[in-house]
């Protein structure tokens, strides 16, 4: 962007018009016109009989003219003609900024309301796409028992141009959408004999003002009788909503064609709300305040199987100041750390002492964790870049203060035993299962050198008060029995907890601004000291004033949501048009290094020319479910994208519940099965001639198959042919070949249709797209590893 150095474009919009003197030239007049490296101007412009013409101009800016050469050219100056701005822009400007500064933010405001008794709203949240899938095992909202509702959508429909478009949706429920404040589309799924599990509808051409059109969509689940009183099969309820134009073929409404305002919306308190219940589940509370057995048997939120790393065999892995130092305060070490400082009151370094003391004692006295690393540091550092951790991670040593707010690695030469530090690179689930470092699944001599790298020197120093050494081991073992330590943490040894805390259901009548949430050492009492800031210390205690069965209601597409966060998916890749904290940091580095030395580093010989990372915002519908889960899980054992130099790493705990819940979010039934369709011979041999070079459309050139490498070399190649249909879903790969550019604006793939959905080869299907797309497709099923193909 011109303004701001982010990746994107900026929209500009002309202020004042000139018809040159012959009729046959216009001149705009844009405010802030800068140079640039790429422009796009889009226009409509009726034609002297009456036609429009809608077309665009890509062009360079390299210098600004002077305006005073204008009347040398054909125009007069004093005929300049303001182009006003349209009412129905709703007073909320015309671009993102223009929105941004207005208050409005991405999405929609998704208001859930429970039917059980009356119409009561439960939840007021953030939605970055109209659609969701909600099971009959699920509700819409954590606080909201099972029981008819209905959920409304509403804000702001985006459009760059006046235009015409039909709204369409897939739906199972009963529907109504109004744009502009007018109904475009009614209808439910009833028929005679219950409800028709999805049901599809089409308005007619409706007129989108240029700028931000009011939209109102209302889904209800439902009812379980007839109006004659006999029961109906209970259905899922879900919503999928699609538009289409003169200019582009049927989609799902993106996410930057959609804003809403938070404020009047009402979203705040349940924002807070929100946050705090994932605050109390991914900290562990349940760990201390045990809840019911009955609660623990439903579906319950994620982040509440997740376990604390396991204590067995620590004294070899950590460094035994380094242990000493964390018991005491792990903020001091690590500032977004969840674990609280559990030893305090009088004399604590003397608990922590003996407690360093008794874990140290389950070690070996053979040293070998200890053993310095024969890895090589400047490779090291070449694979730190080339995996991407600088987008969770700052460059070990940097001590100053990060402003991408990545996970500091200053203390990790302090914290680790080198051989323990290379094992954990290799696996780090096998002390921590639900630990958000993911599996690279490197090689031991990588893994080797990323060790070497993170521990070549002593980066940051620590002050230590406590000491081991002084500890004494058996009454270090009846304080870690007695201090809470192991509610979080699992050891293979046999002990007898005896640390207890208020009950789950005692905490719902309790103090809230005393103990944990204390402000005030009085307060605390004997709980553990989290390091929440003032603002979620809030948040807890607006979460615990509704209740903790919200607890035990799983709602999928919330769990994905909050993955992504936490996970931290964007430091690697971009979602709606929020770019990756890689591709940030790298944009701030002083030193540049070639993509051809990064791939050395890890084995890569021959790298591809695009080295773009896949954006997140369609993942949802665009992967098939099983192999999206596969391929998080680190099960797919060859990268789709061969020559790329960035690795996706594995998250196996964390696989399913992320695959299933993006699905949901994009309004698709995870459980739904599709049929193997029957693989027409004809269609076959029809797509085999459209990826031919000769009377096709060359797609040989650049996407190999099987084991046969693409025609035009390593540097143009991409996905390889036998990958595309296990990995796709059929309607992601038509709207991507329809225009690859829509959805991913600096993709390599050419375009090869028009507005009309026409493409130049005429000899097949009379040159439509659609059917000669799916003849590829049908091409593509029915290649596999060992057969090569036929291919000029």
């Amino acid at each position: 962007r011109v303004s701001d150095g982010r990746k994107g474009h900026d929209k500009l919009y002309a202020s004042e018009v000139l018809l040159s003197d012959d009729g046959k030239s216009v001149f705009l007049k844009i405010p802030d016109m800068k140079p640039v490296m790429q422009m796009e101007i889009k226009y409509n412009l009726k034609s002297r009989d009456g036609e429009w013409i809608s077309q665009f101009i890509h062009h360079t800016v390299h210098v600004l003219g002077d305006a005073s050469a204008l009347s040398d050219r054909g125009f007069s100056k004093d005929d300049l003609t303001s182009i006003t701005n349209l009412p129905s822009n709703m007073g909320l400007g015309r671009s993102e900024m223009e929105f941004r500064d207005q208050g409005l933010e991405p999405g929609l405001a998704l208001t859930v309301n429970s039917l059980k008794s009356g119409e009561k709203i439960v939840d007021v949240r953030r939605s970055r796409l109209a659609s969701l899938h909600i099971p009959m095992v699920e509700t819409p909202s954590p606080f909201m028992e099972s029981g008819a509702f209905n959920l409304v959508w509403e804000g702001f429909l985006y459009s760059d141009f006046t235009r015409d478009v039909t709204i369409a949706a897939d739906y199972e429920g009963f529907l109504n959408v109004a744009i502009n404040g007018l109904e475009i589309l009614s209808g439910g799924s009833y028929r005679k004999a219950g409800y028709k599990k999805l049901v599809s509808i089409k308005s007619e051409p409706i007129k989108l003002v240029s700028g931000l059109n009011p939209i109102k969509i209302t889904l209800a689940s439902p009812e379980n009788i007839t109006y004659m009183g006999d029961p109906i099969d209970p259905i899922d309820v879900g919503l999928r909503l699609f538009w289409e134009s003169s200019t582009f073929s049927r989609e799902p409404i993106p996410p930057n064609a959609l804003w809403f305002s938070p404020i009047s919306a009402g979203i705040d308190r349940f924002s807070k709300i929100h946050e705090g219940r994932e605050l109390f589940a991914s900290h562990k509370c349940i760990s201390c305040h045990l809840p019911s057995e009955e609660l623990l048997s439903r579906e319950i939120m994620p982040e509440l199987l997740w376990k604390a790393p396991s204590l067995d065999d620590i004294g070899n892995r950590v460094k035994p100041e380094w242990l000493s130092k964390w018991i005491e305060n792990p903020a001091l070490i690590s500032p977004d750390s969840k674990m609280p400082v559990v030893i305090h009151g009088d004399f604590p370094e003397g608990t922590i002492n003996h407690i360093s003391a008794y874990l140290l004692s389950l070690s070996d006295s053979s040293g070998a964790m200890n053993r310095m690393i024969r890895g090589d540091p400047v490779r090291g550092s070449l694979i730190f870049q080339a995996l991407g951790c600088i987008g969770c991670h700052s460059n070990p040593g940097e001590k100053t203060n990060d402003q991408f707010q990545r996970v500091s690695l200053d203390y990790a030469h302090a914290k680790w035993q080198p051989e323990a530090l290379k094992d954990f690179i290799l696996n780090p689930a096998r002390y921590h299962a639900s630990s958000k470092m993911p599996n690279f699944q490197l090689d031991e001599n990588q893994a080797k050198d990323l060790t070497a790298y993170i521990i070549s020197e002593n980066r940051v120093s620590l002050d230590y008060k406590s000491s081991f050494l002084g500890g004494n081991v058996d009454l270090g073992k009846e304080l870690l029995v007695s201090s809470g330590c192991l509610n979080c943490h699992s050891m293979n040894v046999e002990f007898s907890n005896s640390y207890k805390a208020p009950s789950l259901q005692y905490l719902e009548k309790g103090d809230w601004s005393k103990g944990c949430l204390s402000v005030s050492e009085e307060a605390f009492g004997q709980a553990p000291r989290f390091n929440f800031t003032k603002e979620e210390r809030g948040s807890l205690q607006a979460f615990g004033k509704v209740g903790f069965n919200n607890l035990y209601r799983k709602v999928s597409s919330l769990a994905a949501e909050r993955q992504l966060i936490s996970l931290r998916c964007i430091a690697c890749h971009t979602i709606d048009n929020v770019e990756d904290t890689w591709s940030k940091v790298m944009a701030e580095s002083e030193k540049l290094i070639s993509n051809d030395e990064l791939g050395r580093a890890l084995g890569i010989e021959q790298i591809w020319d695009y080295q773009g990372r896949p954006d997140l915002t369609w993942l949802g519908g665009k992967l098939n479910i099983e192999w999206m889960h596969d391929f998080i899980a680190g099960r797919i054992p060859d990268k789709p994208r061969g020559g790329l130099i960035a690795k996706m790493p594995a998250f196996s705990a964390h696989a399913r519940s992320v695959s299933r819940g993006l699905a949901m979010m994009h309004g698709i039934d995870p459980e739904a099965v599709i049929k193997a369709a029957i693989i027409s011979p004809e269609a076959v041999q029809i797509g085999d001639k459209l990826i031919k070079t000769e009377g096709g459309f060359a797609c040989v050139t650049c996407h190999g198959i099987g084991n046969q490498p693409a025609r035009g070399g390593v540097l143009i190649e991409s996905i390889n042919f036998n990958k595309v249909t296990d990995r796709l879903r059929n309607e992601y790969y038509h709207r991507f070949m329809m225009n690859p550019q829509r959805i991913i604006e600096d993709t390599m793939m050419p375009r090869y249709t028009d507005d009309s959905g026409k493409t130049f080869l005429t000899n097949h299907y009379g040159g439509d797209a659609q059917k000669q797309f799916e003849a590829i497709w049908e091409k593509l099923k029915s290649i596999h590893t060992s057969d090569l193909g036929s291919v000029n």
